[in-house]
């Protein structure tokens, strides 16, 4: 079985990566006020107040387009954005993550050697507010984009991991079969069990918490360089 047998490997975000929890500091705050002022004009007076909402909205609607719910929040504070203008507010509002979370150990090692395998590497990403584009920006500065070929999110997808319409969609980015797939992430609900129900191989990592007990997966590894070590073993098997 030659690595060709394995032609994606989709690898969660938050949890897998690097960690799920972004510290936000007054720094940062500070400069999401000032992004999003650049954005809409003069100085909103309550700039962290329209953030906040627009978080809470779109966590109280995960199901809905992102975009279309930042429009609504902004304009119940007044304004009047078009399509345009609610989604370069959303990316203003996304915190860099180069500079602010350092990944996992081993993380860039490992996306490396998913191509090194001369499988595809696809990230495939619950998120709030980063869509794919603000995601390449994050892997460029983090010196991945090399390493990564796509990136589905929530936000793009109109729909969250375990919906199996964002893993279909992400298989069609990829052009990938689910039977020569591999899901790698942190959450059994979300990335192991449904990835497993569409015919593909799981690894699940257990950084953050501790490992399962029971799991869907075909492995449970508790380092991204032992996932590494179980794909090639696969691509050599």
């Amino acid at each position: 079985m030659s690595s060709r047998t394995i032609e994606t490997v989709f690898v969660d975000f938050g949890g897998t990566l690097m960690p799920n929890a972004l510290p936000m500091t007054a720094e940062l705050e500070e400069s999401r006020a000032r992004s999003l002022s650049a954005v809409l004009g003069p100085e909103p007076a309550s700039a962290l107040a329209i953030i906040e909402a627009i978080e809470m909205a779109l966590l109280s609607a995960p199901d809905d387009p992102a975009d279309v719910v930042v429009a609504d929040t902004l304009e119940g504070f007044g304004f009047r954005p078009d399509g345009v203008i609610a989604r370069r507010v959303r990316q203003a509002v996304t915190v860099p993550l180069a500079g602010t979370l350092s990944p996992f150990p081993h993380a860039g090692d490992f996306l490396a050697g998913i191509k090194r395998l001369g499988s595809r590497c696809v990230i495939l990403s619950n998120t709030l507010l980063r869509d794919a584009e603000m995601y390449m920006r994050d892997f460029d500065a983090l010196g991945w984009a090399a390493s990564i070929d796509g990136c589905v999110t929530s936000v793009d997808a109109g729909c969250r991991k375990p919906d199996e319409r964002i893993f279909q969609l992400a298989l069609d980015v990829a052009g990938s079969r689910p039977d020569r797939s591999v899901m790698v992430g942190n959450t059994e609900r979300a990335d192991i069990e449904p990835a497993v129900g569409l015919g593909m191989r799981a690894i699940l990592v257990a950084i953050e918490e501790p490992p399962a007990q029971t799991t869907a997966a075909d492995v449970c590894v508790t380092s991204l360089d032992q996932a590494l070590e179980v794909l090639q073993k696969w691509c050599e098997a």
